[in-house]
């Protein structure tokens, strides 16, 4: 449930390019990603993450870095910045905060 008591919309396919975040970085990822809301992992809160595959993402985001994430789903065409990422070792997936530009 999201913190307005609707519930949270369902985890959903979407493509994804990501970019920054290392000196001299231009685009890091550009593929299949999954769009949904977690748990902030600081706040506890539920906001919009983009989760990429361990394996698949290519590069291990670091602490303090900073991405431009532009993401496809269906026709519409959205950016985000993410402050950062954190690792879910359960899934191996990288998790991608998203705050809207």
């Amino acid at each position: 449930m999201s913190g307005a008591g609707a519930p949270d919309p369902a985890p959903r396919g979407v493509t994804a390019v990501i970019e920054g975040g290392l000196p001299g970085a231009a685009v890091h990822y550009a593929g299949a990603a999954i769009l949904r809301p977690r748990p902030h992992p600081v706040l506890g809160v539920s906001v919009p993450q983009l989760g990429v595959p361990d394996d698949a993402l290519g590069f291990r985001p670091t602490p303090g870095a900073r991405f431009a994430i532009t993401i496809q789903d269906g026709g519409a065409v959205a950016r985000y910045r993410s402050p950062g990422a954190w690792l879910e070792r359960v899934g191996s997936t990288w998790w991608f905060i998203l705050e809207a530009e």
